[in-house]
């Protein structure tokens, strides 16, 4: 059984304001960047932007268009600070005992990589 609009109520009137065409619009565009949450895990924070100078903008302060880019980003960063501390530690075999006892005092009082 159809249902007859006649254009009468408001709700009607509400339907035939947003019974259009799709047409794609580029803005407003949500934007995402990867954060470390502070229980280890990784996440994102999303942001809208109204035009191309604002995401250009936010691109150049690490912004990017994709969840998954985000997540990728911070997962990579992650990967780079832990490659340094392994490299630190490597480093540290080879320094003082002095210089041994400063370097884990520093990394006992983190649960982060110490890199340098």
């Amino acid at each position: 059984m159809a249902v007859v609009r006649t254009g009468e109520t408001d709700y009607e009137q509400e339907l035939h304001k947003w019974d259009k065409p799709y047409r794609y619009e580029p803005y407003p565009k949500m934007i995402y960047r990867g954060v470390l949450k502070a229980n280890g895990k990784h996440d994102f924070e999303d942001m809208i932007v109204g035009s191309d100078r604002e995401l250009a903008s936010m691109k150049a302060d690490g912004w990017v268009e994709s969840p998954d880019h985000a997540v990728l980003g911070v997962e990579a960063q992650e990967s780079a600070i832990a490659n340094a501390a392994a490299e630190n530690a490597f480093k540290a075999k080879r320094m003082s005992a002095k210089a041994q006892k400063e370097l884990a005092a520093i990394e006992a009082a983190t649960h982060r990589h110490v890199a340098e």
